[in-house]
């Protein structure tokens, strides 16, 4: 797609289109294995106030100038910015339709406590998507929560040693081991 992708949603509220230019010219600049770093560097320079705006505005810029980085991108920026969840999962739905499961997942992976925003954001962009943004939700958080069990369960049970090692005895030798050497094997 040669044209401008526009957005019904604003991509950020307080900052200038020039400075949402420049967010996105950084990105776009940059190597697709490095964006997440970088997008997080760009949230991490804004001063406080401002720093959601930043979150939602590199999230919006990678879904438009590096798609594929979008779903790495939002975990490392939601991760730090937890309060641009909702805004930041909306323009990502916005931007990447047909990614959207993908980043409900990401997102509440990355923010488990606001899982019910972040679906109720997704479903408002997409609202015959509601379900499956469910259903991508609650699998994150049985994953979450059966990990945890796991590993519970393997700080507090019994010892686990290992068996005796052969090693030294002598190997068994295969007598058959080439071709035609066994007269009963066709």
């Amino acid at each position: 797609m040669t044209g401008v992708q526009t957005c019904a949603l604003p991509i950020s509220f307080a900052l200038t289109s020039e400075q949402s230019k420049a967010v996105a010219a950084s990105l776009k600049a940059t190597k697709v294995v490095e964006v997440p770093a970088r997008a997080l560097e760009i949230v991490n320079k804004a001063s406080a106030e401002n720093r959601v705006d930043y979150a939602v505005a590199t999230i919006g810029a990678t879904a438009k100038v590096r798609p594929s980085a979008l779903i790495n991108t939002i975990t490392a920026v939601l991760t730090h910015v937890p309060d641009a969840a909702e805004k930041a999962v909306r323009v990502a739905v916005e931007f990447a339709p047909d990614s959207s499961p993908a980043i409900v997942q990401a997102a509440v992976a990355a923010v488990p406590g606001k899982s019910a925003a972040i679906v109720q954001a997704a479903s408002r962009v997409q609202p015959a998507k509601a379900a499956a943004f469910q259903r991508e939700s609650l699998a994150v958080t049985a994953r979450s929560r059966s990990v945890s069990v796991v590993s519970a369960a393997a700080t507090t049970g019994p010892t686990i040693t290992q068996a005796e090692s052969h090693i030294g005895d002598p190997a068994p030798i295969n007598l058959y081991a080439f071709p035609g050497s066994d007269p009963s094997r066709p």
